[in-house]
């Protein structure tokens, strides 16, 4: 099936589903304060639930009621089941993953109609994560600028600078090397790092156009990013701690082992609790960036509410999803490090909740930078990703992903792997793909 009418087919669904709605006494406009509308909201960031305590204090017509789940994988597996068997369906969900494979999965429908006029209460680029084809598919609540941070005491300790491009980095990385220092963690099961890469270069792996998939994965782009992260590899400027060992890997860290670690808002929390003997060593920077770069550009994303396919109540669902993503009370709560999960708003002018992102004791003397370097980042992020419908394409990114960093392959073998891989397995399910 091509990848229009596989979108013409949920599309069609959604306005049917849509028009339903309209006729239904649970629709969001027809619940009063003795019969509210009812919104089984599911999700699984920390928080939530008192963000849905502050929604059902502020609103009397709709009310929420909220399921936590352990992980994303977890509400995925619900929300599959919930909607394959047609019951329980809920009506609003953090998304578990890209808007465009969850619709394509027939998991979620459009919302263009119910969420027209609230466009300029996000910020521009978060809106384009959550929609395609003119459709919108979610609205968004969070941003995950991309920044780094450094161990200054050791940058210090060596008369180095923090880096401003990659290549500086590796640099950094060779006068490091002798003393058993690494620059950088490619942990072999995280592929995240070759896309994140491949993103701020400017590569595009999969969009929709016309009557087909595009892949893209082996892209000059894509190429520029892979000769830099193997350079990285080559020169043995990395450690290889995995993420199945948070402890081992906080030892490394703390120890001044490992100095360089891009990351975003939320994770500075979590590194505050990792980490001990080097709190306060550490300094948020401005992500590297290619040498070549014409202007300032990270890697970003952005995660959104999404109104499963089945659910009748949208208007409610949507109306609910827009007030817990900007409204000052449940945002406050989502930006939090401690009662929520360190989101950074996707509103624009999003600075007073910066501070509130601040873990107190990791970044020392030089916390007070860290609001300017998350605001530039939050301006400069580059959202222009859809995951591919090829249900085993992570798989084999990890795969390709580990083989490289063990140099049992190069990241260019590993990325045209990738795109020979993805093309050969969506021609097999019938689906049209173009290459570029």
């Amino acid at each position: 099936m091509s990848a229009t009418k596989r979108w013409l087919a949920g599309s069609v669904a959604a306005i049917a589903a849509v028009g339903l709605a309209g006729c239904s006494a649970g629709d969001g406009g027809g619940g009063t304060a003795d019969e509210p509308t009812v919104v089984e909201f599911w999700g699984w960031n920390q928080g939530q639930d008192l963000m849905v305590d502050a929604f059902n204090e502020a609103n009397e017509t709709v009310q929420l009621t909220y399921t936590q789940f352990p992980s994303q994988a977890d509400l995925l597996t619900g929300l599959s089941n919930a909607v394959t068997a047609g019951t329980d369906v809920p009506c609003l969900v953090q998304a578990p993953g890209s808007p465009v494979s969850l619709l394509s999965k027939g998991l979620i429908q459009p919302i263009t109609e119910q969420f027209a006029g609230n466009e300029d209460a996000f910020i521009e680029t978060a809106v384009t994560s959550q929609s395609a084809n003119d459709e919108i598919l979610g609205v968004p609540f969070s941003g995950g600028p991309g920044f780094a941070m450094i161990n200054k005491a050791v940058y210090d300790a060596n008369g180095l600078e923090a880096p401003s491009t990659w290549d500086e980095l590796i640099e950094t990385g060779k006068t490091l090397k002798d003393q058993g220092v690494s620059v950088l963690n490619f942990a072999g099961e995280d592929p995240s790092t070759l896309v994140s890469f491949s993103n701020q270069a400017g590569a595009t792996w999969f969009e929709i156009d016309g009557d087909a998939w595009v892949v893209d994965i082996d892209s000059p782009e894509t190429q520029k990013a892979a000769d830099v992260l193997q350079q990285f590899i080559d020169n043995d400027l990395i450690t290889h701690e995995t993420f199945a060992d948070i402890p081992a890997m906080s030892q490394t860290y703390d120890a001044g082992k490992m100095v360089t670690i891009p990351l975003t808002t939320w994770n500075l929390a979590a590194w505050q609790e990792r980490l001990s003997t080097s709190l306060g060593s550490w300094q948020t920077i401005d992500l590297p960036q290619f040498a070549d770069a014409d202007e300032f550009v990270v890697p970003g994303s952005f995660g959104g509410y999404s109104v499963p396919e089945g659910c009748e109540s949208v208007d409610a669902a949507v109306d609910a999803a827009v007030f817990l993503a900007t409204d000052p009370s449940t945002v406050g709560i989502a930006a939090s490090p401690t009662e929520g999960a360190g989101n950074y708003p996707a509103i624009p002018d999003a600075g007073e909740y910066v501070d509130g992102l601040l873990p107190p004791t990791l970044l020392g003397d030089t916390v007070g930078e860290t609001p300017a370097v998350i605001e530039r980042a939050a301006n400069a992020a580059r959202v222009q990703w859809i995951d591919s419908p090829s249900a085993t394409y992570f798989d084999e990114l990890v795969s390709q992903w580990a083989k490289a960093v063990n140099k049992e392959i190069t990241l260019r073998e590993a990325v045209t792997h990738m795109q020979d891989y993805v093309v050969s397995d969506l021609e097999a399910q019938g689906i049209d793909v173009t290459e570029r």
